[in-house]
């Protein structure tokens, strides 16, 4: 994966080069550690977080966020105007990747939209960028199970 294309130092905006457990900035000589395949690019103590994101990072969130008590919800559905399998659906339509393209998916969250087009080709490089670490973490947790983690 050459994730580095796609970010720089958040410090510095300059050059990652990547090793197997963390990055570094070429500039500054920060690191960022690679923790479970995953790179932490904001450590916690980096960033006061208000309520909304405190909650997007709560373990609980985590666990039902796609689950039948939110995303996956016959009641989220006429809140929202649509199901989650049709915007999926939609999302994928509007895209248009081919089997080998890469796809960004930025403020992935536990992964619902980046799962889809890493199962549907396994030529595709896909990475998923959230703040919530904990969403990041069930996000590779479950692309793991499904085969589609490198």
């Amino acid at each position: 994966m050459r994730i580095q294309e796609f970010v720089c130092c958040p410090k510095c905006k300059r050059n990652l080069q990547v090793h197997t457990e963390y990055f570094i900035c070429i500039e500054c000589g920060l690191q960022y550690p690679v923790v479970d395949g995953v790179v932490e690019f904001l450590p916690s103590n980096s960033v006061e977080k208000g309520r909304g994101q405190k909650l997007m990072e709560s373990e609980k969130m985590v666990k039902i966020y796609e689950s039948k008590w939110w995303r996956g919800s016959k009641l989220f559905t006429p809140f929202l105007k649509i199901s989650i399998d049709d915007e999926i659906a939609l999302i994928k339509r509007i895209v248009k990747a081919g089997p080998a393209d890469r796809v960004l998916d930025l403020a992935c969250g536990p992964g619902v939209f980046t799962r889809p087009f890493a199962i549907e080709s396994s030529d595709r490089e896909v990475i998923g960028f959230d703040l919530s670490w904990p969403m990041l973490r069930y996000a590779n947790t479950k692309a793991k199970k499904f085969g589609t983690t490198s």
